[in-house]
């Protein structure tokens, strides 16, 4: 990758920034031959961070936790899915215009579709950002859906049968469903296979907004492991 003062710029914001979208995105930016590079950062001042990269001429900004609805204070347009879930985690830099959309919404529809005809019930755990976009893409495919907070925390046991949606940063919560055949388990944790799954998806769409290109999505799921290790 040769980098240049005409090398389109796209970043990720966080808290606590992590290396899978910079792995994934320049690996794929190199396969397809564009003039692009991807860099996660962590801050503590999203405003400061979302001015500056603007100033910068920053093309794309991908917003994680704990950002996802603070950012819409900064932005000039909103998609409807944001609008609908008041969270965002994808901000296209337009000559300045900043343009806030939600892929998470992409990347759980699809996700949410696979097990339409599986199950009558959706059990979402967790209220933040990610679970506003599960609520939202579940529309007209879920009829029965099931909000689980730290409020509700108890009734986790009671679940017999149905499609169980984690959208919190809580670990190993598939270990209570294991052993029921009757529950399928689906962790937004980037950690587990369903999480990693629903990232690759999310950027995919990120991708192309970014770029205007079309995402390697099945190469890069089929090889997923390979590229975060770096071969």
């Amino acid at each position: 990758m040769k980098i240049t003062k005409d090398t389109t710029v796209c970043i990720s914001l966080a808290k606590n920034a992590g290396n899978f979208g910079t792995t994934i995105y320049n690996h794929v930016f190199d396969l397809c031959g564009l003039d692009f590079l991807y860099k996660s950062f962590s801050t503590e001042d999203l405003h400061d961070a979302i001015k500056g990269a603007t100033a910068l001429g920053i093309r794309g900004i991908s917003i994680t936790m704990p950002y996802k609805t603070e950012v819409l204070s900064y932005v000039d347009e909103c998609s409807p899915e944001v609008l609908a879930t008041n969270a965002a985690n994808t901000i296209v830099n337009d000559g300045s215009n900043l343009i806030a959309y939600n892929t998470d919404a992409d990347s759980t529809r699809i996700l949410l579709l696979e097990q339409k005809d599986k199950f009558d019930q959706l059990f979402i755990l967790g209220k933040g950002g990610f679970s506003k976009a599960v609520q939202y893409s579940a529309r007209g495919i879920f009829s029965k859906v099931k909000i689980i907070t730290r409020k509700n925390w108890d009734t986790l046991q009671d679940i017999e049968s149905g499609l169980v949606f984690n959208c919190t940063p809580v670990e190993g919560l598939g270990q209570l469903f294991s052993e029921n055949n009757k529950i399928c388990f689906i962790d937004a944790d980037v950690k587990t296979s369903t999480g990693k799954r629903m990232a690759v998806l999310q950027a995919a769409r990120q991708f192309e907004l970014y770029t205007g290109k079309k995402f390697l999505t099945d190469y890069v799921l089929e090889n997923l492991e390979n590229i975060l290790e770096g071969k």
